[in-house]
């Protein structure tokens, strides 16, 4: 499978080097599922210095997008999208709370026939409102859509190239991919 990781990034100088080589590691130990990949890191308006830890990288599969100022996650998102060359799309933030070796379950679920596959934060690390916030919004959610899916705004999604080809972009869209 080919594969291409987006990665919206705010002000991360201090996660990049990790999240790659976490990456790195993942996907030299599944080259059988995982045959070619690239790595692309949009930097949204970053004041450290994320976009130096980026451009410090020494690899030909690692791409960057940049944006002079903050637009938010779902212009992140939406800039990767459009600059994908695979198939097959991965995202997950890069502040580490996400775990790259999930990133095999999420794409042999998605090549047993789904267009999007969501990953599921069991504990979020984001602050007291923030998860009292998601948990309502989820509840909310599920009471009136019933779709089943315990986390959709978790930032690890796999999702096919054809999916995002029919997705409306807007401010906030990225808490809606599922459903998009």
């Amino acid at each position: 499978m080919e594969i291409s990781i987006v990665i919206p990034s705010f002000n991360e100088e201090k996660s990049i080097q990790v999240l790659y080589d976490s990456l790195k590691k993942m996907l030299l130990k599944n080259r059988d599922l995982i045959s070619d990949y690239e790595i692309i890191f949009v930097n949204d308006g970053s004041t450290d210095r994320t976009v130096d830890r980026i451009l410090g990288i020494d690899d030909a599969f690692v791409k960057l997008i940049s944006f002079d100022e903050n637009k938010g996650k779902s212009a992140a998102l939406a800039k990767g999208f459009m600059a994908v060359e695979y198939g097959v799309i991965v995202t997950l933030d890069s502040d580490l709370q996400d775990d790259p070796d999930e990133i095999p379950i999420l794409l042999k679920k998605l090549d047993a026939g789904f267009d999007c596959v969501c990953g599921w934060r069991y504990e979020k690390a984001s602050g007291i409102i923030k998860n009292a916030s998601s948990l309502i919004a989820n509840y909310i959610r599920v009471k009136f859509l019933k779709d089943g899916i315990h986390d959709s705004s978790s930032p690890m999604k796999a999702i096919r190239i054809k999916a995002v080809n029919n997705m409306f972009f807007f401010r906030g869209f990225h808490r809606f991919i599922p459903y998009l």
